[in-house]
């Protein structure tokens, strides 16, 4: 899947904006501020139907202006397809092909898309919300159903925190907490069967890029854990006095951890800075390569700004892996001109430069 063209209106910083794209790695270049990070965000809402950084509509709408509007372009196979996407104070929708998209399950996968920025570094290691988020991202390209689990669960996640906030003892309301239990039963006993299946996949990928980056000095794996098993029902019942006093689900695959290691260690506790960044990239080369097998199309690739956070070499690295799996179109942006047409410079595959101004 291939973008030719994006057209955006009042997103973000882009009053009015218009960009044609080729197959190959497209470079995006210009200083802070010029809307480079926020023509990605437009990129990946168009596969994702969401924004990678904000939560609200709102806040994709540019100041003091009242909608936003993505028109997309893409090219698979010879056919051509249209994306349109635009939201307004009591109005938000998407269309594929001229038609709506009633459910993100419909549209997601249909273009896979791989984001690196550079703080995925630092939250990756930091957050467990974020490694969780990681394989969220990862396995909704590849398996609608599971998108399914994951809005059932958290709605139900949702009402029963709710429920437990305002319990009172004197009221029966274990019929209640009865259902939702039997929804992040159901939910969440699929959600965890599906991680383990990917990160089993995914764990000979990243030893095999890691080994590459490294030059076979290194080998990391990705170790998930979980509480939600046969027993799931039971541990619930056992943690619900407990969930009451404390007014929030204390288990379930929302407590999940997915764990870096660097041979037996964790690589979050002991790795250092370089040796984290090696398996980031590790990491997102394994979803890329993963998503493509499994999908039988190439995601396009996103790298944000990715000399703030990686040196020279681990860049270098990074685009000839990229090469050596015919990536199809990748989109990087950067600050320095001269650093940009020096790593274009070192592609065999078909490259461009692209100055970004403010529109």
């Amino acid at each position: 899947m291939i973008l030719e063209s994006i057209k955006l209106k009042q997103f973000k910083n882009h009053s009015d904006f218009f960009g044609q794209w080729l197959s190959g790695f497209n470079f995006i270049v210009g200083p802070n501020g010029v809307g480079k990070t926020n023509l990605l965000d437009a990129i990946y809402f168009s596969s994702m139907l969401k924004s990678y950084f904000q939560n609200s509509e709102k806040q994709m709408i540019q100041n003091d202006k009242d909608f936003y509007r993505i028109d997309a372009k893409f090219l698979e196979n010879g056919q051509n397809y249209q994306f349109e996407a635009k939201s307004a104070s009591n109005l938000r929708e998407s269309k594929w092909e001229g038609s709506v998209i009633e459910r993100s399950t419909d549209h997601i996968g249909r273009i896979p898309i791989i984001f690196i920025s550079p703080d995925d570094i630092f939250y990756f290691f930091q957050e467990s919300e974020e490694r969780r988020k990681f394989l969220n991202q990862t396995i909704i390209q590849i398996d609608p159903i599971y998108m399914d689990h994951l809005m059932k669960y958290s709605k139900a996640l949702k009402l029963r925190n709710a429920l437990l906030k305002i319990f009172n003892p004197a009221l029966d309301h274990s019929y209640l907490l009865d259902s939702y239990d039997n929804y992040l039963i159901e939910s969440g006993s699929y959600i965890s069967k599906k991680r383990a299946e990917i990160c089993n996949l995914l764990d000979p990928i990243i030893i095999q890029f890691m080994a590459e980056i490294s030059g076979g000095m290194q080998e990391s794996t990705i170790e998930y854990k979980t509480q939600v098993d046969q027993n799931f029902g039971d541990l619930l019942l056992k943690n619900r006095t407990r969930d009451i006093f404390t007014q929030r689900t204390s288990v379930g695959v929302h407590k999940d951890q997915i764990e870096a290691r660097l041979g037996k260690v964790s690589l979050r506790e002991f790795g250092s800075q370089g040796q984290q960044k090696s398996f980031i990239l590790a990491l997102r080369l394994a979803q890329y390569k993963l998503i493509s097998s499994i999908r039988k199309k190439s995601p396009i690739v996103l790298l944000d700004d990715i000399f703030a956070k990686l040196d020279e070499s681990r860049v270098n690295n990074l685009l000839a892996l990229l090469e050596q799996e015919k990536v199809e179109q990748c989109f990087i942006t950067d600050t320095h001109l001269e650093r940009v047409e020096k790593l274009k410079s070192q592609l065999s595959s078909t490259s461009s430069i692209i100055n970004l101004n403010i529109t």
